[in-house]
């Protein structure tokens, strides 16, 4: 996926900022943009910037709406008539004389609502915005939805005859979810329409009542939409500070430091009367929690100013270290005395006592630290030159690779200059190439993993065995991809129509794979770098206003 930067902080959550306080999104797309991101920039960068208050009277702003979605139509299957013709057609079937729509079973009208609140304004020496954003939704499935809490506070702060500028940042997100079980549509379609949703037969109190055959993969999809639970709850916090100093004109050094921790709960519980999951097991109930987070320093120094009437100099150099901690575990147990303990009180399950409940945990981290740079030239606003390097490392590479080298040059030129009259008004002929990364998905895959391996009878006790889950690779170094983009920008007809026209090559080698491989008895992961990838397209984008 895309690396997010949020207002300088990279790898920001995107969850964690609502669309209506986002003030402008750009995306980087070609080599040379993302090479300044290094390892992280293979699949595209996305800048957001948020609001910020303004220097004025205070502004309050409140925007509401709400939607209504239904399905416009469903997979044609068989309604209670057509069944009844084909079992007398047949012989066939057994009729238990209802007429049962089972997609509207378990269908409903998704109605969701989104609130927007901020207040904005400040002086010349401080400016705020703050924004509270609460939204909450159905889905098309019973007992899908979620509901979401947003807040968030910028306040920023000139000092030193306002040669320094503080910006603070902090927001935080909670979003409750139900996530059902889509295995619901496709009982859906396939459960006999005559048969009801429950009955008052005794031989269905087993089930609570809701009507079941036993029949192979055909469960009752109301039954364990009812009597089941699949919940989330999702938490996430941003904080950042960021200090500006102009040194003198033109020449100006910034840091900033940032914090995001996201937390994330799923729950499940299957009911002991369920069919579908959790009668074999007499309840069955689970719980998953990952936590993660990350720590952003980066600092640079910047310089923009002319050397000569006809041409602009900008400089950029900075230094960037950012660490991440993954941890969490996963707990399932079943066989409960009742169902009202849900998943709250897995104690309550008795495969615990018996020795038979799961129990994981997990905790891994990695490092990135970098060195960059970036020039640009401007001459006469009619040639533009620019170049990058950054020099990065990652502790998820081999000890023989951990760094690494992504340049960048570009440059662009105005076959016709902006211009408000003429059939053309612009005309910009432009061509780049730019080198990004990829990392390894995981942790410590270059490194010797120990994992468990079954048990072993030792010394009159079985004993849990490990051997080698993950074999050491110190050659393990980064995907690199290099592309060539040739590009046209234009405007026509008094920029009213406008739009580009790309050439791209990309070359994609040391392509990290993972294998498994199996020796004496244990299976286990290896991973290097082998293969090579090319792609060429071309993109066009047009705008007319």
């Amino acid at each position: 996926m895309p690396l997010i930067v949020i207002d300088g902080v990279a790898d920001a959550s995107l969850e964690n900022v609502d669309p209506g306080d986002i003030e402008s999104i750009t995306v980087l797309k070609d080599g040379a943009a993302e090479a300044i991101y290094g390892i992280r920039g293979s699949e595209g960068v996305i800048l957001i910037t948020t609001k910020k208050g303004k220097t004025g009277k205070s502004v309050i702003e409140y925007n509401v709406y709400s939607s209504a979605e239904t399905v416009a139509k469903n997979t044609p299957m068989m309604n209670s008539t057509e069944w009844r013709a084909m079992s007398k057609e047949t012989g066939y079937g057994t009729d238990f004389g209802e007429n049962t729509n089972w997609f509207k079973q378990i269908e409903q009208t998704a109605i969701s609502q989104v609130h927007n609140f901020s207040m904005s304004g400040g002086t010349e020496k401080t400016s705020y915005h703050a924004s509270v954003n609460y939204r909450s939704g159905d889905e098309i499935l019973i007992y899908t939805g979620y509901s979401q809490l947003n807040g968030g506070i910028n306040i920023s702060q000139k000092a030193l005859k306002d040669k320094l500028t503080l910006d603070m940042n902090l927001r935080a997100t909670e979003r409750k979810s139900q996530f059902g079980f889509a295995e619901a549509f496709h009982y859906a379609a396939i459960f006999n329409p005559t048969a009801p949703v429950r009955s008052t037969d005794p031989q269905y109190a087993i089930y609570d009542g809701y009507f079941q055959q036993l029949l192979f993969d055909y469960y009752n999809p109301v039954a364990f939409m009812e009597l089941d639970k699949n919940e989330g709850l999702k938490r996430i916090f941003n904080m950042s500070l960021k200090g500006n100093y102009k040194i003198i004109n033109g020449l100006a050094i910034d840091a900033i430091y940032s914090q995001q921790g996201i937390n994330q709960t799923d729950d499940k519980y299957f009911s002991k009367y369920d069919y579908w999951g959790g009668m074999n097991t007499n309840g069955l109930a689970s719980r998953q929690q990952d936590n993660s987070s990350n720590r952003l320093f980066e600092s640079t120094i910047h310089y923009n100013g002319d050397l000569a009437s006809l041409l602009n100099l900008n400089l950029l150099g900075g230094y960037s270290y950012q660490d991440y901690v993954n941890e969490g575990f996963f707990a399932q147990g079943g066989n409960f005395l009742t169902d009202d303990f849900s998943f709250n009180n897995l104690a309550a399950a008795l495969d615990f006592k018996n020795g038979k409940g799961t129990i994981t945990s997990y905790k891994n981290s990695n490092k990135l630290i970098a060195y960059f740079g970036r020039v640009n030239l401007n001459i006469n606003n009619i040639w533009f030159i620019s170049t990058s390097l950054r020099y990065e490392g990652s502790s998820k590479l081999g000890a023989d690779n951990k760094w690494g080298l992504f340049p960048a040059l570009g440059t662009g030129f105005y076959l016709i200059r902006p211009k408000g009259t003429g059939f053309i008004n612009t005309l910009k002929l432009r061509a780049d190439y730019g080198v990004t990364g990829n990392l390894p998905y995981e942790s410590y895959l270059s490194l010797d993993i120990l994992g468990p391996q079954g048990n072993i009878f030792y010394n009159g006790n079985f004993i849990p065995g490990y051997s080698i889950s993950n074999k050491a690779n110190p050659k393990l170094k980064w995907e690199r991809k290099g592309e060539f983009n040739l590009g046209l920008d234009f405007s026509l007809f008094k920029s009213r129509l406008s739009g580009s026209f790309d050439i791209y090559t990309r070359t994609a080698k040391d392509i990290i794979y993972q294998y498994y491989d199996y020796v004496s008895g244990s299976y286990f992961s290896y991973s290097e770098n082998k293969g090579k990838l090319r792609s060429t397209g071309m993109e066009v984008t047009l705008n007319y206003n």
